[in-house]
C-alpha cells in the first residue's frame, strides 16, 4: 500500500505518481493513495515532510525525490542483482564481449570477428 505526498507545482512529482499508479494497474495486489500536500498540511506536518514526492510504503517511509517504475521495482526486488549474477555465472565463458552499442560498439564487432 502506497501513499505518495505530492504537489501541483512539483517538477518531478509526476513522474512518481505515474510509476506508482502504473504499478496499481499492472498488480492488484498493489494499492495507492496520491495526496496533496498542500490540501493536507496537518498530515505532512504529522508524518515530517519535509519536500515532495515523499513516498511511503505500509505507513513507512520508503523514498523521497524523483523515482523512475525501474527505481521502484529495484528498491522492491532486494534479491534481483543476484538472480541475474546466477544466470550470468552459469553461462559459458566468452572469448569476446563488447559492451556498448552505437558506431564504437558497431566497430569494436566488426573488428573482433
Amino acid at each position: 500500500n502506497f501513499e505518495v505526498y505530492m504537489s501541483l507545482s512539483c517538477h518531478n512529482c509526476p513522474d512518481v505518481v505515474q510509476a506508482v499508479t502504473l504499478m496499481t494497474v499492472l498488480n492488484p495486489n498493489v494499492k495507492a493513495t496520491i495526496i496533496d500536500g498542500g490540501l493536507y498540511q496537518d498530515e505532512v506536518n504529522s508524518r515530517n515532510i519535509m519536500a515532495v514526492p515523499a513516498t511511503f510504503m505500509n505507513g513507512e517511509m520508503f523514498a523521497s525525490g524523483r523515482m523512475l517504475v525501474e527505481e521502484f521495482l529495484t528498491k522492491l526486488d532486494t534479491g534481483a542483482n543476484a538472480k541475474e549474477a546466477e544466470k550470468l555465472n552459469a553461462k559459458a565463458p566468452y572469448d569476446v564481449l563488447i559492451v556498448g552499442g552505437g558506431p564504437a560498439g558497431a566497430a569494436a564487432a566488426i573488428y573482433a570477428a
